[in-house]
């Protein structure tokens, strides 16, 4: 699985089922980790790539996604709140484990 990712655009290309799909960052909602696949959620799609969460972190960090938990990454721009050891995303709630907790805290702006 190659990634390919225009600084000018900003969109994401994968390749899925035969085909180079471009993505926008914008679009992504979360990725969640399934042993050597992650499935990659869009607000229209869902993708099962064989590409292990690790590349898609490295390539999704900078627009503006985070890894919360072993298995998922998150997208900033689309969390609701978040509560105990969990972020919500609309109505997906997502567990924060707890190597990544303190660092996530750190990402966001929280004004008291």
């Amino acid at each position: 699985m190659r990634f390919l990712v225009l600084s000018m655009r900003k969109d994401i290309f994968i390749s899925y089922q035969h085909k180079i799909i471009r993505i926008n960052p914008a679009d992504i909602i979360l990725v969640e980790a399934t042993g050597e696949y992650s499935q990659l959620k869009t607000t229209t799609k869902n993708y099962l790539l064989h590409t292990p969460i690790i590349k898609l972190e490295a390539v999704l960090l900078p627009h503006g996604f985070f890894r919360v938990h072993r298995k998922f990454i998150i997208s900033l721009s689309r969390i609701t709140h978040v509560e105990r050891k969990r972020v919500i995303l609309g109505d997906l709630q997502i567990p924060i484990g707890y190597s990544f907790y303190k660092n996530f805290l750190n990402q966001l702006d929280i004004l008291q």
